[in-house]
């Protein structure tokens, strides 16, 4: 027997909408009412086609209650309508009665749902807290309580009015599925068995290849458009909107984002306002769950005695992912790898920099002897001499790029903090390493102060995970200097002067170039054009984009005062040289004619030159 307490829908959806509404954030509350809006906007689109990937995650625990309460929402319409012939949805009961949920204090409301998605769409998150005043900002605009009661009123009236134009109020039910992974989580696919016997969510576990799951729910199930729980910042989510195409070459549905906008702070407040059941995972000092391969607690919630705080304590939002395992070192990757477009990150660190007080010499120096050995800089940021900001950024970039690079701080006075933030992006101490200390004890001998051994303090990894570049006086011919080129993973760390770069950067491109790790270059080809007018050329360079894909770099630079009349240059580029012969051939016949006035080959060890040679 179903041993599950019930309630009217009517009760349901008042319940969970009275939890927003009491929650004290502003902000919040109008996020939640804007994603209500527009999990029921979804549903009247797309109706019976729609899905929602529930993961067991935090984010995905959000969506599932609001979509819980949407539906709730429409269920009552059904109520209220007799010519609706759909099956009642139950509701939860009250508590969850379970090890694998944990809920907090504050009084729950259960309310019929659907599910959404996990961490495997969380990044580094943004900044804890939300910005205060008379004027909170929603989805980068600002939000009055007028706003806030706008929204809220959008959400009542949405599955009413929706009906009126196409939409469908009888729909009270979505078909929700989960990804199942044998490296998974005990933990989590206890949280999700819980959650689909709690609220009924009849859910659908798929095994295997991702892709091949969603063509199933696609081409099978007819599925056409599915909620996830991603939010800006996380890996898969650069580009991506509220309503989103899947990318080209996946099976063809719209990706639904209800919580894009959303922060970490606001994952927390909103589970812990409505008093909502999430993974006990996340009360062991884990914020960004994967898999058991990659994920362990965050460092930063370690407490003296070797446990850990929560995860809604997280100081620092940017520190989300400070759990997730980073790519292995380049050395440990294979050969075959010499066709891959290797691409690297720049974290330039220091306050004289953000106050223009010094010119940043270090990030064009970079770029340019990274492209090159046929490396391909995707990021550069810059960030103060502070160990959080500098751990946020490390983290984040040395799981999107194969090689970081940080610059700046490093060195014995107190601004000098970059080794304790890399240390606390990788989840590790910082600590005095032996040899350094050597080398420093011999090259100052009697002159040796404690700043000087403040240089032999590196992040302190497991065998393999880190080392020190030794790095030679004289260009490279002399004796090894104490100073060694410190690597924590994929991260390389060298000092701010560009003097002493230089010469460190010497020793990281012998690194980077030897044993078969030499990167193809990116041979290009400039075409000079008499025209001044880039729309005129815009169809065509964006056809050729679209058809070569990531295989092909476009550029198109306006150029004025030239000797040769020109007034744009385009330039093509591509790792392979065959892709860039077809390219600029195909390009050739789609330009209006007799507008090339001449063309050169350009190599990708120098500056692009715009000007006539």
């Amino acid at each position: 027997s179903d041993s599950r307490t019930t309630s009217s829908p009517t009760a349901i959806v008042m319940e969970v909408l009275a939890a927003i509404e009491a929650l004290e954030d502003d902000v919040l509350r109008a996020k939640s009412f804007k994603a209500l809006a527009t999990v029921q906007r979804t549903i009247d689109l797309y109706r019976d086609d729609t899905a929602f990937s529930f993961n067991g995650g935090k984010d995905s625990t959000v969506l599932l209650h609001l979509i819980r309460a949407a539906l709730a929402q429409r269920q009552a319409l059904v109520d209220a309508q007799p010519d609706c012939t759909t099956a009642a949805v139950s509701a939860g009961p009250s508590s969850a009665g379970s090890a694998a949920f944990t809920r907090p204090s504050a009084a729950a409301a259960a309310v019929h749902f659907s599910p959404d998605s996990r961490d495997q769409q969380t990044t580094r998150g943004d900044a804890a807290g939300s910005s205060g005043g008379a004027e909170p900002v929603v989805n980068g605009t600002n939000s009055s309580a007028a706003e806030v009661a706008d929204a809220a009123a959008a959400v009542a009236v949405a599955a009413a009015v929706g009906s009126q134009h196409g939409g469908n109020p009888c729909i009270t039910r979505i078909r929700t599925f989960v990804f199942h992974r044998p490296d998974d989580f005990q933990e989590i696919r206890a949280f999700i068995n819980q959650a689909d016997q709690l609220y009924d969510l009849r859910l659908e576990v798929l095994i295997g290849d991702f892709k091949a799951g969603l063509e199933h729910l696609v081409h099978d199930k007819g599925v056409k458009a599915i909620f996830l729980g991603t939010r800006r910042g996380d890996p898969n989510a650069e580009g991506q909107e509220f309503f989103s195409p899947s990318s080209v070459g996946w099976p063809p549905f719209m990706r639904v984002n209800p919580v894009l906008d959303w922060t970490y702070a606001d994952v927390w407040a909103f589970l812990r306002g409505v008093g909502a059941p999430y993974c006990a995972l996340y009360d062991q000092g884990y914020t960004s769950i994967g898999s058991i391969n990659n994920t362990e607690p965050n460092s930063a919630l370690e407490r003296e005695d070797g446990t850990f705080a929560p995860a809604h304590v997280l100081p620092d939002g940017r520190l989300e992912r400070a759990g997730r395992a980073m790519r292995p070192d380049l050395q440990r990757r294979s050969s075959h790898m010499s066709s891959h477009t290797h691409t690297a990150g720049l974290v330039i660190i220091g306050d004289e920099i953000l106050a223009a007080k010094v010119d940043d010499e270090n990030t064009p120096f970079l770029c340019h002897q990274l492209r090159s050995i046929g490396w391909k800089v995707r990021k550069v940021v810059i960030v103060p001499d502070d160990v959080a900001a500098i751990a946020a950024e490390v983290h984040a970039m040395s799981v999107e790029v194969d090689l970081v690079i940080t610059a700046g701080g490093v060195g014995p006075t107190p601004d000098d903090v970059t080794m304790e933030g890399v240390a606390l992006a990788m989840g590790a101490q910082l600590g005095r390493d032996a040899e350094l200390e050597s080398r420093l004890r011999v090259y100052f001998g009697s002159h040796l102060t404690a700043a000087h051994l403040k240089l032999a303090e590196v992040p302190q990894l497991e065998d393999g995970d880190s080392e020190l570049l030794d790095h030679r006086f004289d260009g490279g011919n002399g004796e090894v200097s104490p100073f060694s080129l410190p690597r924590c993973r994929n991260v390389y760390i060298l000092p701010g002067v560009p003097a002493l770069l230089k010469q460190k950067w010497r020793t990281l491109r012998e690194h980077l170039t030897k044993d078969g790790f030499v990167a193809k270059p990116f041979p290009s080809v400039l075409l000079r054009l008499s025209i001044s007018d880039e729309t005129l050329i815009a169809p065509a360079l964006q056809h050729l984009q679209a058809e070569m894909r990531d295989r092909l770099g476009v550029g198109s630079y306006p150029v004025s005062q030239q000797a040769d009349g020109a007034g744009i240059v385009i330039s093509l580029e591509a790792k392979d040289p065959e892709v860039l012969r077809t390219a600029k051939s195909v390009l050739m016949t789609r330009l209006p004619s007799g507008v090339v006035t001449s063309e050169a080959a350009n190599s990708s060890r120098h500056s692009l030159n715009l000007n006539q040679a």
